[in-house]
């Protein structure tokens, strides 16, 4: 009976300890009232690689976090072309991606979150009509 619970106890914990990229976590804390945003950083699809074109957002993301102290939270997002692992794995890339800028910028790394959601917002209208709604990382501040 107790070699049993300690299996299943040793199952859970491995489960918990092993998510399927290493830094991500399963939401994003409650956000603050009246922080601006959201704000969104829109990828190619299957890309994850941060663009000049996101410059402007993120200094603004960066200069409103380092001035007033805010959390950042990312939520990476993937469109359902693909598999169901590799679009949670994107939506990491891409979350780490614009972790990563706005780290480069100055935002203290301690007060950045990153969230994989694959493609739990996935539309397939989406894909037909070229949108990158689900194709972005969602940037939530928060106190």
């Amino acid at each position: 009976m107790k070699l049993a619970s300690l299996s299943i106890a040793a199952a859970i914990a491995l489960a918990v300890m092993l998510p399927g990229t290493a830094g991500a976590v399963t939401g994003c804390p409650n956000t603050g009232r009246g922080e601006s945003g959201p704000y969104k950083i829109e990828f190619a699809v299957g890309r994850s690689a941060v663009t000049p074109a996101h410059s402007k957002t993120l200094d603004d993301v960066a200069e409103l976090a380092r001035s007033r102290y805010l959390k950042v939270c990312l939520l990476g997002r993937a469109d359902k072309q693909g598999n169901q692992k590799s679009n949670y794995d994107l939506s990491v890339r891409r979350a780490e991606a614009v972790a990563a800028a706005l780290r480069k910028r100055k935002v203290n790394p301690k007060s950045i979150t990153v969230v994989g959601a694959g493609e739990a917002y996935g539309d397939w209208l989406n894909i037909l009509n070229q949108s990158q709604a689900d194709r972005a990382v969602e940037i939530i501040l928060s106190r």
